[in-house]
């Protein structure tokens, strides 16, 4: 393996840990939105509940007096047990939808970066091949203009030598 291709595949580790860091914070930050907003909800609706009944406790105890505490009493344990059985039923719901749309989210990304990463490495196996054989093509030019300046040189010196052999 040389570097740049070392170097491409080091680059490509970084992005997917870069995209896995955001992922984590963007979910992070989902999942604390839909908290917030569940419990605004919760509490708007709490106080809607806590309004209305106290109206009718004031109208009623004004009414009847004792029989309409008890009775007030006993309403309003049984609304607090199904407002909190209701909340933690859609606090549960959302959790597991968001959970799954999560798991699905990060399986989806998971696939394209490993789609992503072997179109690359293809990419760069081709454009590797391709500048090997450029590079073998060029050196065979480069050896070949060599051994013709060899050639040259070893006719010249042949020469020179017949040369001074004729004149000794």
């Amino acid at each position: 393996m040389d570097v740049d291709t070392a170097s491409a595949i080091e680059r490509l580790g970084e992005r997917i840990d870069a995209l896995e860091a955001s992922l984590r914070s963007e979910f992070r930050a989902g999942l604390s939105e839909s908290g917030e907003a569940l419990h605004a909800r919760f509490r708007a609706g709490l106080a809607e509940s806590g309004e209305a009944l106290h109206a009718r406790f004031r109208a009623g105890l004004a009414e009847s007096g004792g029989a309409l505490r008890a009775e007030f009493r006993a309403g309003l344990a049984e609304s607090g047990g199904a407002l909190r059985a209701e909340f933690r039923a859609g606090l549960a719901e959302s959790g597991e939808a968001l959970r799954a749309e999560f798991r699905a989210g990060l399986a989806e990304s998971g696939e394209a970066l490993r789609a992503e990463f072997r179109a690359g490495l293809t990419g760069l196996r081709d454009e590797l091949k391709d500048e090997i054989l450029e590079s073998r093509r060029h050196a065979q030019v480069l050896f070949e203009s060599t051994r013709d300046h060899i050639r040259m040189i070893a006719d010249a010196v042949a020469l020179i030598s017949a040369r001074l052999d004729t004149r000794s």
